[in-house]
């Protein structure tokens, strides 16, 4: 193969969204790094109220001193100040974009332990013998610790390296001054201290709970925009899908329109003849776009049960093969499937789903050179890949790829190119049997899509001898009890089972069923319904109330024009069969037929 592809794209990747990491929960390192941004920010602000105090207070011991030991302190304190802010600026972290290490607490630290020796030093350069200086240094050196608490308890330590440079020299101060009774306001100056690290204790809780209330505002508005942004790419995928899907409905109704009306008017039996595949055609259309339609929805329903088991890979590639070598054939490309001996464990039928999408459109689009299917063990996995040659996908296209109705080189929508709904069903398969998928394409190069399965550890058991096939039952004599709310499709399928010979009784409601049956006293050996009836009444309802009048489990078939998920999902949780609309005559009377095999003939 000529592929030259690109990077694989993740079956997670596809997705149109990404799910939002749990932001909900801040971590302690987002919420130090925060507090310590906060205390960078404050930091110029107590630098600010520190020099107007020292001021202050430098002044006031002047008047009472009259000698220049206070300017001479405030020359000191102002270069300590000046340092720090220099520090602060060029060098400490997060000024100028520098990052935060976990050395960088212990800077600011160091820098607070700096600054609060220069308030301590005002003990041992300033004379204090007077009680007037001494009171009043004491009291100014408390307020500077008590001030310090909302500017700097963002981090403990600091507050606790500034207040401690100040605390201790000052009760030191009076526990060694005369007389002995002094030594008590020493005392009292630790108590005031232990006071002031309470508070900045508090108030390191209060900034580190409003932090993390701030992160969980944060995540939830990211999370609601991110909802937000979900539902709005939905509602617009949900437009293409429905216009996509309209598009490509009513071409082949319009088609069927036409056809029925020259049928009205032609003359001859060979005029007729020439139209009847055309309708023919129109009718296949629309069925393999319901039947697509229909995958999905049951998909997105969860109404898919996966039934893994131990079976030979290759078995299932070959008769892949075989269904797509006249395809392949006619636009004369090569298909070859390597042989393969590798047992695996999944589903076969929705794997073979997966293969026969895969197959079919690499053929789709591949006009020259060929498609080869290989698999290869990858430990205790299988790598299954399906590439070819063909027109290669756009890199900004390919996660667009496995929506549905997304088409490369179709812009006409096109039927004989396909639906656009093959590899959406890839997908989800893919991700209901937990099987990773990737994707690399080259534009002009090829194509090649990857599925990893698991490997099998026991070789599977072959059967003794092959299965009976299932016995046929006869319809003629049968009752049959249908149940639609629409009187041309009640009137439609009464046509179609008498001409099986069934004897057919009809109601368009539960209530109807079985005021029917108390006036006939039948008993019906199969009930026929719709799922969704009038006035929001459905099938499951009818068959109950039918089976309650005649006081028998009769068997019953649903039938259901809807694809809804919900509407799926409540008729594969009622435990009957269900068919889906437009059916063909013989899967209904095979699904009759086993219903019927529940129950005698009367």
């Amino acid at each position: 193969m000529n592929s030259t592809p690109s990077e694989p794209l993740s079956a997670g990747q596809m997705s149109k969204q990404e799910p939002l990491p749990d932001l909900l929960t801040a971590r302690p390192q987002d919420i130090a790094e925060e507090r310590l941004r906060l205390l960078h920010q404050q930091i110029p602000r107590g630098q600010v109220l520190n020099v107007s105090l020292a001021t202050i207070f430098a002044g006031a011991l002047w008047l009472q001193m009259r000698t220049p030991q206070p300017w001479v302190w405030m020359a000191v304190f102002l270069t300590v100040v000046l340092v720090r802010q220099l520090l602060h600026h060029f060098v400490l972290p997060p000024a100028r974009g520098r990052p935060i290490r976990r050395t960088t607490p212990r800077l600011y630290t160091l820098t607070a332990v700096f600054s609060g020796a220069g308030w301590g030093s005002a003990l041992y350069m300033l004379d204090l013998g007077s009680t007037e200086v001494l009171v009043l240094t004491a009291l100014t050196l408390g307020g500077v610790m008590a001030g310090a608490i909302s500017v700097l308890s963002y981090l403990l330590s600091v507050y606790v390296g500034f207040a401690l440079p100040i605390a201790i020299p000052l009760a030191l101060h009076f526990f060694t001054q005369e007389p002995e009774g002094i030594a008590v306001i020493g005392l009292m100056v630790l108590v005031f201290l232990a006071g002031c690290v309470y508070f900045a204790l508090v108030f390191n809780g209060v900034v580190t709970q409003t932090l993390r209330l701030k992160y969980a505002n944060d995540a939830l508005l990211l999370d609601l925009q991110h909802q937000k942004q979900i539902a709005e790419d939905a509602n617009v995928a949900k437009s293409k899908f429905l216009a996509a899907a309209s598009h490509d409905l009513r071409q082949p109704l319009h088609a069927l329109n036409l056809l029925i009306e020259a049928l009205k008017r032609s003359c001859g039996d060979r005029e007729r003849t020439a139209i009847y595949p055309r309708v023919e055609q129109s009718l296949d259309a629309l069925g393999k776009l319901f039947n697509a339609l229909l995958d999905i929805s049951r998909l997105d329903a969860a109404a898919v049960t996966p039934e893994p088991e131990d079976f030979r890979l290759a078995g299932l590639l070959h008769r892949c093969v075989r269904e797509q070598e006249a395809e392949a054939h006619r636009k004369g490309l090569r298909l070859r499937c390597r042989h393969c001996a590798a047992l695996v464990r999944t589903d076969p039928l929705l794997l073979e789903r997966v293969v026969r999408n895969l197959i079919s459109n690499a053929i789709r689009y591949t006009d020259q050179g060929g498609v080869l299917i290989a698999c290869r063990k990858r430990r205790d996995r299988v790598l299954l890949q399906v590439w070819d040659t063909g027109i290669g996908i756009p890199g900004d296209r390919i996660a667009k790829v496995f929506e549905e109705f997304h088409q490369i080189d179709n812009p006409h929508r096109d039927r004989s190119r396909g639906l656009g709904l093959g590899l959406a069903i890839v997908r989800r398969l893919c991700d209901l049997l937990g099987l990773p998928l990737s994707l690399r394409s080259r534009l002009g190069r090829g194509t090649v899509v990857s599925v990893l399965l698991p490997r099998a550890t026991r070789i599977p058991e072959t059967a003794a001898s092959s299965p009976s096939p299932p016995t046929l039952w006869e319809m003629h004599g049968r009752v049959v009890l249908v149940i639609d709310d629409e009187r041309d499709v009640l009137q439609a399928t009464a046509v179609l089972l008498g001409q099986w010979g069934c004897e057919v009784l009809t109601a368009q409601s539960g209530a109807q069923a079985q005021a029917l049956l108390r006036r006939n006293g039948q008993v019906p050996d199969v009930i026929l319904s719709d799922l969704r009836l009038r006035d929001e009444e459905t099938g499951i309802d009818a068959i109950a109330a039918v089976r309650a009048a005649v006081s028998q489990p009769v068997p019953a078939v649903l039938l259901t024009g809807d694809t809804a998920p919900e509407r799926i999902r409540l008729a594969r949780e009622s435990g009957y069969r269900l068919l889906h609309k437009p059916l063909q005559p013989a899967r209904l009377r095979a699904a009759l037929q086993r219903a019927i095999a529940q129950t005698p003939a009367h």
